[in-house]
């Protein structure tokens, strides 16, 4: 038996100019996410700053909760609302915009307040990386529906593959130049990290503004978040 050759694939199934559009804006997106997301490492970067305002260990301790806990129970509770969306991306533009916005008010505080004495800060701090995890769980899923929706099944490992190739030689590239001027051994410039993380989340969320879709119907919601499905078994 001949097997199917994905090159030469019936006439609706080749790539058009706007499923390669999407593509691009896809990857894009992924890229500078990665390169934003870099500059806020859970095991390094929030620790210490949270240790310079003055939070106990019982507060480090709510970092790796309310990173777990806002990546699962907000997508839970969510799923059906975003399935019915007839537009996803602007679900994945909301989430992007918000991250970011979370980390332009982080480097807003840091830079205009005495951290080193203000005793709320640290709690204003969870806040915040609260706000800032549940829309990474409601971005993952709605990002998920995304690729389902705009990709094609053979296209989807060749997606991740670019995404992440360029999107770790971009971050690496950048926190090669960047962190080791704003990161010394007593203290950091956390103002100018934070700044960047938000900076790169909003022009994510600028780029999937300019993501090509058509709206869903109740059967192409199905066929979605089947594709959707399989993407994530697939990652």
């Amino acid at each position: 038996m001949q097997t199917p050759d994905p090159l030469n694939a019936p006439a609706e199934e080749q790539e058009t100019p706007q499923a390669s559009r999407n593509f691009s804006l896809l990857a894009l997106y992924q890229v500078v996410m990665r390169t934003g997301w870099i500059f806020k490492t859970e095991s390094i970067i929030m620790p210490a700053v949270l240790d310079l305002m003055g939070g106990t260990a019982v507060l480090r301790g709510f970092l790796p909760m309310l990173n777990r806990l806002g990546q699962s129970f907000p997508p839970l509770i969510a799923a059906d609302y975003i399935r019915q969306l007839s537009y996803k991306k602007r679900m994945l533009a909301v989430c992007s915009a918000v991250m970011g916005a979370c980390f332009v008010s982080l480097a807003l505080i840091w830079q205009g307040s005495d951290h080193e004495r203000s005793t709320a800060l640290p709690y204003l701090f969870l806040l915040i990386y609260g706000i800032f995890f549940s829309f990474v769980g409601l971005h993952n899923l709605v990002m998920s529906l995304i690729v389902g929706k705009l990709v094609r099944v053979t296209l989807r490992g060749r997606l991740m593959l670019v995404s992440m190739t360029l999107g770790c030689l971009s971050a690496v590239t950048f926190a090669w130049f960047f962190l080791r001027r704003w990161l010394g051994e007593q203290t950091g410039q956390f103002e100018s990290i934070f700044l960047f993380t938000g900076v790169a989340f909003l022009l994510s969320a600028m780029v999937a503004c300019c993501l090509k879709e058509e709206p869903d119907t109740r059967s192409e919601e199905h066929t979605s978040e089947l594709q959707s499905r399989q993407y994530l078994v697939c990652r």
